[in-house]
């Protein structure tokens, strides 16, 4: 998962998290993202309750993101 935090955060593989907003918004690149929080990131539980943003496409909410409409479905 490619998560934007401006810091060290790492989220391994099977982490959960709790989406904070259906809109995606773009970042400098054009690149979609979602505001998320994280619940548990499937590790020493460090970045638990962090919240940041995902690049959407690396989810499994990537099926469910609607480019024309810019939300998730």
């Amino acid at each position: 998962m490619v998560y934007s935090w401006d810091d060290d955060t790492r989220v391994n593989e099977g982490a959960t998290f709790e989406l904070l907003t259906r809109e995606m918004a773009k970042d400098a690149s054009d690149l979609y993202r979602l505001k998320i929080k994280i619940i548990d990131d499937n590790g020493s539980g460090k970045f638990n309750g962090k919240i940041g943003y995902v690049y959407g496409a690396s989810t499994n909410l990537s099926d469910r993101m609607n480019y024309t409409t810019g939300r998730i479905d």
